[in-house]
């Protein structure tokens, strides 16, 4: 498991990085699916049987999974009306010429 969770926290890092840049990062989050996946296989009924600090590098990953999405979230505010007239723009020169 903590080669899993290790692995996570690797790519939500990578992910952040991304985001940042306006990446949607979808490669790095369709592996980190598959991740969270076998990470959900590998647990234990309940989170006391996980050893003490393996729970807190799992409480970790979720935290800084967290301030990924925030940031990913402040990316979209500010470049979110940019990207909808980019779009809007795209449709009319597609359906009408218009430049």
């Amino acid at each position: 498991m903590w080669e899993t969770v290790a692995a996570a926290t690797g790519l939500v890092a990578e992910i952040g990085l991304r985001f940042k840049a306006g990446d949607a990062a979808d490669d790095l989050l369709a592996q980190l699916d598959a991740d969270l996946a076998a990470l959900t296989r590998q647990a234990p009924g309940t989170a006391e049987e996980l050893p003490e600090d393996l729970r807190t590098e799992i409480a970790r990953l979720l935290s800084l999974v967290q301030t990924v999405v925030a940031t990913g979230d402040e990316w979209l505010a500010r470049t979110g009306p940019e990207l909808a007239s980019q779009h809007v723009r795209q449709r009319l020169q597609r359906a009408y010429g218009v430049p």
